[in-house]
């Protein structure tokens, strides 16, 4: 069977042969979204390209409850597990667990020395490490937007962080925490991307270089960087999109100056130095 009438409803339409899925379209948020007993979906914009988006929220319901077929096609497979689905009898598939080492999307395998003495990273990502955290936080685990200790945060679980955060925004307008001074909308995507426990987890020295090792493998580009297939350049205009203390190697200032909280707090030439430095391994 392959499904070809998707219409704009907040129902599940019948899957039997010359059935058809249906999607409702939140106007509030301008997305597209599947809201059925199976859950809800995002499925793109409403305004660029409505069937592909509802196409990836297809998707995001078969990868859940392992239907097998690719696309919009639904062999005979599909349709029987999807009635049993309907049942209540076939469960979502439980996610699969992260390989944390590997940090998903690196290119040349699993980085070495990520890990030395508890709270501490060694080799070239500790160095790296280090550089990035010098001019957001001085290096220190316990720091919190505006440049004061709060050691409680170590102790804390990312979900409890993730309230004081909110709490110290309003007064602060800042909710940036720990050595690499995440704000909470970052930890919370990089976390939930992990699949860390938040409410168990707790916001040590270890998980924050995790938590930093990972996010650098798959939006910054750690891997093709170390292995010399991206520049110092683009690399440090990477991290300084994320790192305002990191100077944007086109203007020598951080990548959020003029913003009222962020400015860089280190040149572009020493930074660029630096990342030499320890991709070559030659101070």
């Amino acid at each position: 069977m392959k499904i070809y009438n998707i219409t704009e409803k907040k129902s599940l339409d019948d899957f039997g042969p010359g059935g058809s899925i249906s999607f409702d379209s939140d106007t509030t948020t301008k997305r597209n979204t599947t809201t059925n007993k199976f859950g809800t979906f995002t499925t793109g914009s409403t305004t660029d390209n409505k069937a592909k988006g509802k196409a990836k929220g297809l998707a995001a319901f078969k990868a859940d409850y392992d239907v097998p077929g690719d696309a919009l096609d639904f062999g005979t497979a599909a349709v029987t597990k999807i009635a049993s689905i309907k049942k209540g009898t076939t469960p979502k598939v439980e996610p699969k667990p992260v390989d944390k080492s590997y940090a998903g999307g690196g290119e040349i395998g699993p980085s070495q020395d990520q890990s030395g003495p508890p709270g501490e990273t060694s080799g070239k990502i500790g160095d790296l490490l280090d550089m990035i955290a010098k001019p957001e936080s001085g290096g220190r685990y316990d720091m919190v937007y505006p440049g004061r200790r709060r050691p409680q945060i170590l102790d804390m679980t990312i979900a409890d962080l993730i309230q004081d955060m909110k709490q110290r925004t309003r007064l602060t307008k800042s909710s940036a925490s720990g050595r690499y001074q995440y704000i909470r909308k970052t930890l919370q995507g990089v976390t939930k991307s992990m699949g860390i426990n938040i409410n168990k987890t707790k916001f040590t020295p270890k998980i924050q270089d995790e938590i930093v090792i990972y996010h650098l493998r798959r939006d910054h580009g750690l891997d093709r960087w170390l292995s010399g297939r991206t520049t110092d350049e683009d690399f440090l205009r990477r991290l300084s999109k994320t790192w305002a203390g990191l100077p944007d190697p086109k203007t020598g200032k951080s990548y959020y100056a003029g913003d009222g909280l962020n400015k860089s707090g280190v040149g572009a030439q020493a930074s660029l130095n630096t990342l030499k430095g320890i991709r070559t391994g030659v101070a």
